[in-house]
């Protein structure tokens, strides 16, 4: 459903130009609802790990992985702690900064402002924890070579030594 509506040169309503509005809300409900189903599922909808959990748990699955294992989760823990020590360090200087300068919402001005802040650390940590994963990735890759290559290199020491009956019949 259509209303003409009249508007003056500075764009006000009732001048001299013609347009044509919406005059229910209904009539644009189109608008706000989504043309295909979200391809990401809500976190309520999740099953079980993420692609990130299972990866590690496959990578790290041989038991030779898991001291290494272990270095990649203290890893993570203190990217996270560096993390989040950044954001309060500049949501810190950004409340100084307003405070210095008489703002009477400084808290709130400095929390906006570290949110701005905020994708970029979370870009840095993830820049700096997919280096760190590619070392992980190599040191896996040799343990796993390693093992490899003495379980080739060792004799099979079950069937060649004997039965250990050792009475000696000549």
């Amino acid at each position: 459903m259509f209303v003409r509506t009249q508007f003056d040169a500075t764009g006000a309503i009732g001048g001299g130009e013609e347009s044509y509005c919406c005059s229910t809300a209904s009539s644009l409900s189109w608008f706000h609802q989504p043309l295909y189903p979200s391809a990401v599922p809500d976190e309520s909808e999740s099953t079980g790990e993420n692609l990130e959990e299972l990866l590690e748990r496959i990578i790290f699955a041989d038991p030779v992985t898991h001291r290494i294992r272990e270095e990649w989760k203290a890893t993570k823990r203190e990217a996270q702690e560096l993390f989040e020590r950044a954001c309060r360090e500049q949501y810190e200087v950004r409340l100084d900064y307003h405070r210095t300068c008489a703002v009477p919402n400084a808290e709130e001005l400095a929390a906006q402002d570290a949110a701005l802040i905020r994708p970029m650390l979370e870009e840095e940590k993830e820049q700096r924890l997919a280096l760190l994963w590619m070392q992980i990735l190599r040191r896996v890759n040799d343990v796993l070579a390693d093992k490899a290559t003495e379980s080739v290199d060792a004799p099979d020491t079950s069937s060649a030594q004997g039965t250990g009956d050792t009475s000696g019949t000549a």
